[in-house]
């Protein structure tokens, strides 16, 4: 897809000579996101608003815990799985709901000790998901997470597109 010649860019560092098409194709996978998955994101456009609604009407006295989230294929026996399961671990929890969300069916010693500790807030991707950025994507308008972290940066090209949704 588009994704595919962004990474031919950090071979040689000349943002003076590569910076133009960059943006070019920048450009380019955002119109192709917002027709693609249009229906979707006036969905989450939508509800979004209905959520800021219901916040700024809500008592100021309660106490909101912010839902912060991360995405990953690597919560398992991988270098991000393992960096991660600290990073999940020193939140703090009375001010704070984690959650994580795998793109990846794997699960091992490490991903059985996530799902134990954090129960439910730790999603995987069921297998035979016919469209797994919109599966995703979803998952994360459920559970109305405020904050969103990619761990896996530009290795996933499909969280690539769950982030801009």
């Amino acid at each position: 897809m588009i994704f595919l010649g962004i990474n031919n860019f950090y071979f040689s560092d000349q943002p003076q000579n590569s910076n133009n098409i960059r943006q070019q194709l920048t450009q380019l996978g955002i119109r192709s996101i917002n027709t693609l998955f249009q229906e979707k994101i006036q969905t989450y456009k939508n509800s979004l608003k209905v959520r800021k609604a219901n916040a700024s009407c809500c008592d100021a006295s309660r106490k909101y815990r912010l839902k912060i989230a991360y995405l990953s294929n690597y919560l398992y026996r991988h270098s991000v799985g393992y960096l991660s399961r600290w990073t999940l671990q020193y939140h703090d929890f009375d001010r704070f709901d984690v959650y994580a969300y795998s793109t990846s069916q794997k699960k091992d010693s490490l991903s059985n000790r996530l799902i134990d500790q954090y129960g439910e807030n730790i999603k995987y991707t069921p297998q035979n998901i016919s469209n797994l950025v919109k599966y995703t994507a979803d998952q994360i308008h459920q559970d109305d997470i405020d904050i969103l972290i990619d761990l896996d940066s530009l290795t996933e090209a499909n969280h690539c597109v769950v982030m801009s949704l």
